[in-house]
């Protein structure tokens, strides 16, 4: 019963943060087949069967992600070790000149604010983490798996260990839709930045929302020139480090930051996109691509995601 309620401990949480506002239901073309599906947690529709998270991934998201490894692999586990990401990155890039200083990952201040600091590998891990938490959610209140109901790492939900089969919390085996989160390419980046949608920065300025935000802010995008803020760096008109994700203009498919606040990690690991809190509006577009070198304080990422048909073995393979 211990190891229950410790279990529900972290799963509850969890799940509150991943599975939210997972009503809408929408009808896609997967395959040969059309379904009518929920909209992934946290994101909005680009295409058929395409979805984008509609802010960056922040801070707390991240968090919630180390805390389950490590409650089932342990803090010395290199899991654990390996997914930290690296804050001195905003020791060399920036004063906060905040009561917050240096705890702009763990302070609940910046809760909201994009997590930096990473590699692209390490984005890669999140997206599987995710695919599985919410994939084993879906498996639960449909009923095909019953909670593991421990934290041995080696029975915890995987999509992979799913597949494979031959776990006891599996009760059926039928092939269903799963969605699956991953880094974007380029092109689906381009295309999820709105590349075809007519504006050059694929946001309608004159928008309610974003009429709104301009007010708010001073400008329509967290860029380095004219942000609004409380002052820092001995410049009262300018707002030195990422902004929290949810209070940035939108684009054309309601994604908020798209341009500028944190540069956006693509797949294959050599280029970022939209620009960041550092760079001028001039220099920023959607084709245009900037290198990653290394994990810094103007890097973060979102996820996107598509459903795919998935069927457990019967038998394990092992």
């Amino acid at each position: 019963m211990q190891c229950l309620l410790r279990w529900w401990g972290i799963l509850v949480p969890l799940l509150l943060l991943l599975t939210s506002a997972c009503t809408r239901k929408e009808r896609i073309q997967l395959e040969t087949t059309a379904l009518k599906v929920t909209a992934p947690p946290n994101t909005l529709r680009i295409a058929d069967n395409f979805y984008a998270d509609q802010t960056e991934v922040t801070n707390r998201a991240y968090r919630e992600y180390l805390s389950w490894l490590a409650r089932v692999y342990g803090k010395t586990s290199a899991r654990y070790r390996q997914a930290r990401p690296d804050t001195s990155v905003l020791a060399e890039e920036v004063y906060l000149g905040e009561p917050y200083r240096g705890s702009y990952f763990s302070h609940p201040a910046y809760d909201h604010h994009p997590i930096v600091g990473l590699t692209g590998a390490q984005a890669r891990a999140y997206s599987i983490w995710r695919t599985d938490r919410v994939a084993e959610q879906i498996l639960l209140e449909a009923g095909w798996i019953r909670s593991a109901g421990t934290l041995d790492s080696n029975r915890v939900f995987t999509r992979e260990r799913y597949l494979r089969g031959g776990y006891d919390w599996i009760i059926r085996h039928q092939a269903l839709a799963l969605p699956s989160y991953a880094i974007p390419t380029v092109a689906e980046w381009e295309q999820l930045a709105g590349r075809d949608s007519g504006w050059r920065y694929g946001t309608d300025s004159l928008s309610r929302y974003n009429r709104k935000i301009q007010r708010w802010r001073g400008c329509l995008y967290h860029l380095g020139e004219g942000i609004y803020s409380r002052g820092t760096k001995g410049n009262p008109g300018l707002e030195w480090m990422p902004s929290r994700v949810d209070l940035l203009s939108k684009n054309v498919y309601g994604l908020h930051g798209v341009i500028g606040n944190v540069a956006e990690l693509v797949a294959g690991g050599a280029v970022v996109k939209g620009g960041s809190w550092r760079q001028a509006l001039a220099v920023v577009d959607i084709p245009r691509n900037d290198a990653f070198v290394k994990p810094t304080f103007w890097i973060g990422f979102r996820n996107v995601c598509r459903w795919e048909w998935v069927q457990p073995r019967v038998a394990p393979s092992d």
